[in-house]
C-alpha cells in the first residue's frame, strides 16, 4: 500500500495548431504491491485533496504557474526537465515561470496520509499557436541573410520595460541571450509557422539582428517591422523587414520605445488603446508586408500602388498625405551603417539618446533610429550627411513637406481639413476632432488610422454646429462644440456620430470660444462676452445665465480643468487669467491674476502638478500660476504669437505658434521647434495650398502624436512619435487625477 499522496503535471505541445497547458492530479491509495501480516488501523484519509491551480494572466509562451495544496501539512517538490521529482528535487515556495518547450512536474507530499481512496482532477488552458508567418529581411532590395530575426509583442511592466518574447525556444531551435529567433536564409527569407503563440490583443513586431547584407556579417544592423495585432486563426502573415519599415516603427512606436527590445506601456486599458494605436500610425506610414498595396485618394483620382517594404505616399485610408522624402532619407542613413559597418560609429555618435549627446548610445540601426525619432530636429546635417551619394531608397525629392528649421519628423498631414482658428481634441479611442472655426464651420472626426468618421465634405452639420471653435471631449467620447456664431450656444456630437438639433442651454446668446469637460460629466465654456457658462451631460444649466462673470472674466477665450475641477480662464482684452472653482467661485483674486509677461493672454494648460502654463498673442513669455497662486513668468527664445498649449505626460509643454510647433521645458527652455511651409502642392489626387502647418491649436494623443490645425487655413497634421503619451480625453484624466500623465 502506497504511503504517499503524490501529483503530476506536465506542459507540452498538443496537435492540431494548439500548445496546451495541462495540469492533472492523482491521489493514490491501494493498488497492489507488498503485503502484510496483522492487524493494523489504516492512517486517516485525507481531508482534503492537493489542489492544483495556475495563475499569470495573459498565458504567453512564458507562464508564470502557482501551486496551491490545501491539505495540511503537505509539501510539494518539482522538476523542470520531465524528470520525476522526490523529496530530494527543488521545494516549491514561490510562482515557478516555465515555457511550452519545458516539462514541468511536481509532487505533493503529505506525510502519515494512506487510504484507499483514489481521486483525480485536471485542468487545461489552449494556447492557439501562431498563424502561418513568413518574411524577408533585406537592406533596399538586398537581401540580408544569417539574421537572427526575433518576434516580440510590446510589453505591459510598465514605460521603459521589456517587450515579450514570443517564439518557443523548443521549436525554432536557435536560442541566444535575447531569446529565441529565426534564422534568414541566403535570399532573406524565414519563417515562424508553429513557432509562436500570442493573445488577443497583444500587438506583434519583428525585429532583426545582425546578419550579411552582400558586404559582409554585419553585427551592427538592426531592423523593425510591426506586425500589429495578434492575428486570428486562419489568416496569414507575409511582412517585410529593411530600413523603411524600421523608421515607420521607430517613429510610430517611440512614445512607447527606449530600444528594439524595450518598447512597453503600463498595461492599463487607455495605455493598451494608446499602444495598438501606435501600431495602426506605423502602418500608415509604409508598407509592411511583401506583397504591393494599392490605395485610391479618399478625393478621388487614380490608385497609388506601393510595393512591399516602401515609404506611402498616402495614408491606407486615402485621406492624408505621408511625408516619403523623410522616411526615406531617414532609411538610407540606416542603410549607410547596414550595409558598412564602419559607417555606424558616426551614425551612433549623432543619434544619441537626447539632443545633448547624452543617454546611451545605440549599438544597432533600429535603436539609432528610435532615438532619431525621440529626437527628430537634433544633428540633422550630421546624421543627413551619412544618407550617401547614391541613395537605397527613392525618391528623396520633396513631395509635400519642407521645414524650417530642418528636421526629420514625419508629419502627416491632412489637407482637406482647413481650418481657421480651430482647435483640435483626442477622444478615449485616439479618434481626433478638429473645429473649422469660422467662417467655414468645418467640424471633422478622424480615426486613429486616419480614416473619416465625419461626412465629407461637409464634417457634421446640424442646428448645432455654426462656427466652431472650442472642441472638448467628455467621459463618455461625447464631442462638445463652442460655437462662436452667438444664437446657437453649445453644441453637442455624440461618439456614434449623431448631432443635437439644438444648442445649449437654451436661450443663451454667447459667443463661446473655448470649452473643457470637467471630469464629472460636465462642460464648461469661455465667451467672449466675458463670462463661464457651465452644463451638464444632458445640456442643463449649472450656472446663472449668462453664466459666471466678474472676477476679470474679459472676452475670455480659452478654458482648462485642472485635477481639483477648478476652471482656469484666459482674459486677451484685460491680460488677466481668471481662476474658478468648480462650484463657480472665484478663487483668483478680484480682478485675475496678473503678471508683466502676460501679453493678450490666449492658451492654457494644466500640467500634473497643478501649474497652469499660459501663452500669449503679443509676448515671448509663459506665464505659470501654481494651484497656491504663484506667478511667474518665462521667457522663451523664438516665441511668437502664440495660440495654444498642451502638456504631454512628461510634463513638457507644446505650444502652437503662428508658423511653429515648440516643444518647451517648464524652465522655458526649447528643446525642438517644427515648422513647414509649402506651396501648392499636389499628391495622389490632392491638391491644397498650405502656407502654415502648425497654428491654433495643438493636442497630444495617447500614442504620442502631437495633433495641429493650421493658421490660416492650413491643414490638419500629425506629427507622429514626438511627444510623450497622455490620458485622453482630458476630461478622463481631470476625473482620474491623472491630468497630463501618461495612462
Amino acid at each position: 500500500m502506497s504511503t504517499a499522496n503524490w501529483a503530476l503535471w506536465k506542459v507540452w505541445k498538443g496537435i492540431a495548431g494548439y500548445g496546451v497547458l495541462g495540469i492533472t492530479l492523482l491521489v493514490a491509495g491501494c493498488g497492489g504491491g507488498s503485503t502484510s501480516t496483522g492487524t493494523t488501523t489504516p492512517p486517516a484519509t485525507p481531508a482534503a485533496t492537493p489542489a492544483f491551480s495556475v495563475a499569470g494572466g495573459t498565458y504567453t509562451s512564458i507562464q508564470t504557474v502557482s501551486i496551491t495544496d490545501t491539505t495540511p501539512g503537505a509539501s510539494i517538490y518539482y522538476t523542470t526537465d520531465g524528470s520525476t521529482p522526490s523529496s530530494q528535487s527543488p521545494l516549491y515556495t514561490r510562482p515557478i515561470t516555465v515555457s511550452l518547450s519545458e516539462t514541468l512536474s511536481a509532487i505533493a507530499l503529505a506525510g502519515g496520509y494512506s487510504g484507499s481512496n483514489a481521486a483525480s482532477a485536471a485542468y487545461a488552458i489552449n494556447l492557439p499557436l501562431g498563424v502561418p508567418l513568413t518574411g524577408t529581411v533585406s537592406s533596399g532590395s538586398q537581401p540580408v541573410s544569417g539574421a537572427h530575426v526575433y518576434l516580440f509583442a510590446a510589453g505591459t511592466s510598465g514605460y521603459g520595460g521589456p517587450s515579450t518574447p514570443l517564439l518557443n525556444t523548443g521549436s525554432t531551435g536557435n536560442v541566444d541571450t535575447l531569446g529565441a529567433y529565426a534564422l534568414t536564409g541566403a535570399n532573406g527569407s524565414f519563417t515562424m509557422t508553429g513557432d509562436y503563440s500570442c493573445a488577443t490583443g497583444q500587438q506583434l513586431y519583428l525585429y532583426a539582428l545582425g546578419g550579411n547584407p552582400g558586404s559582409g556579417a554585419n553585427s551592427s544592423s538592426g531592423l523593425l517591422s510591426a506586425i500589429g495585432r495578434c492575428p486570428t486563426a486562419g489568416t496569414s502573415i507575409s511582412a517585410t523587414v529593411n530600413e523603411v519599415t524600421t523608421v515607420a516603427t521607430a517613429y510610430g512606436l517611440s512614445g512607447f520605445a527606449t530600444d528594439a527590445t524595450h518598447i512597453s506601456s503600463s498595461g492599463t486599458a487607455l495605455a493598451q488603446t494608446g499602444v495598438a494605436n501606435a501600431f495602426a500610425t506605423a502602418a500608415m506610414l509604409a508598407n509592411m508586408t511583401t506583397a504591393p498595396v494599392s490605395i485610391s485618394p479618399y478625393t478621388g483620382g487614380s490608385p497609388v500602388a506601393t510595393p512591399g517594404g516602401a515609404a506611402f505616399t498616402l495614408t491606407p485610408t486615402g485621406t492624408a498625405s505621408v511625408p516619403q522624402t523623410n522616411i526615406n532619407v531617414i532609411a538610407n542613413i540606416l542603410a549607410s551603417c547596414v550595409n558598412s559597418q564602419s559607417n555606424c560609429t558616426p551614425l551612433f555618435s549623432v543619434a544619441t539618446a537626447d539632443s545633448t549627446a547624452t543617454g546611451t548610445k545605440p549599438t544597432d540601426t533600429a535603436t539609432a533610429a528610435i532615438n532619431i525619432a525621440h529626437y527628430p530636429t537634433a544633428n540633422y546635417t550630421a546624421l543627413t550627411a551619412l544618407a550617401g551619394s547614391s541613395p537605397v531608397f527613392t525618391p528623396i525629392a520633396p513631395i509635400f513637406f519642407t521645414g524650417s528649421p530642418s528636421q526629420l519628423s514625419l508629419p502627416i498631414v491632412y489637407p482637406w481639413t482647413t481650418t481657421f482658428g480651430g482647435s483640435v481634441a483626442i477622444d478615449g479611442a485616439g479618434n481626433a476632432w478638429s473645429s473649422g472655426g469660422p467662417p467655414d464651420g468645418l467640424l471633422t472626426e478622424l480615426s486613429s488610422t486616419g480614416a473619416l468618421l465625419s461626412p465629407y465634405p461637409t464634417g457634421f452639420e446640424g442646428y448645432s454646429i455654426r462656427d466652431p471653435v472650442g472642441v472638448a471631449i467628455d467621459g463618455s467620447g461625447d464631442a462638445w462644440i463652442a460655437n462662436l456664431f452667438p444664437d446657437i450656444g453649445i453644441g453637442e456630437v455624440s461618439s456614434a456620430g449623431t448631432v443635437s438639433p439644438y444648442g445649449f442651454p437654451p436661450g443663451v446668446v454667447s459667443e463661446f470660444v473655448g470649452i473643457a469637460g470637467d471630469g464629472f460629466g460636465n462642460v464648461r465654456a469661455a465667451s467672449n462676452s466675458g463670462s463661464v457658462t457651465k452644463i451638464s451631460s444632458t445640456g442643463t444649466l449649472l450656472s446663472p445665465s449668462p453664466g459666471f462673470t466678474g472676477g476679470g472674466l474679459n472676452e475670455s477665450q480659452w478654458i482648462a480643468i485642472d485635477s481639483s475641477g477648478n476652471a482656469w480662464v484666459t482674459n486677451p482684452t484685460n491680460n488677466t487669467v481668471t481662476e474658478l472653482s468648480n462650484s463657480g467661485s472665484f478663487l483668483s483674486p478680484a480682478n485675475g491674476f496678473t503678471a508683466a509677461g502676460l501679453a493678450n493672454p490666449l492658451g492654457i494648460a494644466i500640467d500634473a502638478s497643478g501649474t497652469a502654463w499660459v501663452v500669449n498673442a503679443k509676448s515671448a513669455d509663459i506665464v505659470e500660476i501654481t494651484g497656491s497662486g504663484s506667478v511667474s513668468t518665462v521667457p522663451v527664445s523664438g516665441l511668437t504669437t502664440a495660440y495654444n498649449i498642451a502638456i504631454d505626460g512628461a510634463g513638457t509643454g507644446w505650444i502652437a505658434a503662428t508658423t511653429s510647433l515648440l516643444k518647451v521645458t517648464k524652465s522655458g527652455t526649447v528643446l525642438a521647434t517644427f515648422a513647414g511651409s509649402s506651396s501648392t502642392a499636389s499628391f495622389g489626387g490632392i491638391t491644397v495650398t498650405a502656407p502654415n502647418i502648425a497654428g491654433t491649436s495643438v493636442a497630444i494623443d495617447g500614442s504620442g502624436n502631437a495633433w495641429t490645425v493650421g493658421a490660416y487655413y492650413g491643414p490638419l497634421v500629425e506629427w507622429v512619435g514626438v511627444a510623450t503619451p497622455v490620458v485622453t480625453p482630458l476630461a478622463t484624466g481631470v476625473e482620474n487625477n491623472t491630468l497630463a500623465t501618461r495612462p
